[in-house]
């Protein structure tokens, strides 16, 4: 079961990591492209259009036991592999 559950978040932080590169990667190259062209109508644009990017942001959290800091989507520490708030809560009282 924790096998299974930690593939899946190492998954969605996959996802995410390639999605934000992807933008990342977009805003960089307007950003050259404004800076040769001296275009600042263009460069008020790339500033104004990196909401995308704004919007990636994910809380972050500390391990109760370790202190590493990871997403607050994490179930398990990925340092010392001891469940997080989030999984503790999910999984109820035992």
């Amino acid at each position: 079961m924790t096998r299974i559950l930690l593939d899946i978040e190492f998954h969605e932080m996959d996802a995410q990591i390639m999605q934000s590169g992807s933008l990342v990667k977009n805003a960089l190259t307007q950003v050259l492209e404004t800076l040769e062209t001296s275009n600042r109508e263009k460069g008020g644009a790339v500033v104004v259009a990196d909401n995308a990017i704004d919007d990636l942001h994910i809380p972050i959290k500390d391990c109760l036991y370790c202190g590493l800091q990871f997403s607050a989507t994490t179930d398990f520490c990925p340092n010392c592999g001891r469940p997080t708030e989030r999984a503790l809560r999910r999984l109820g009282p035992s």
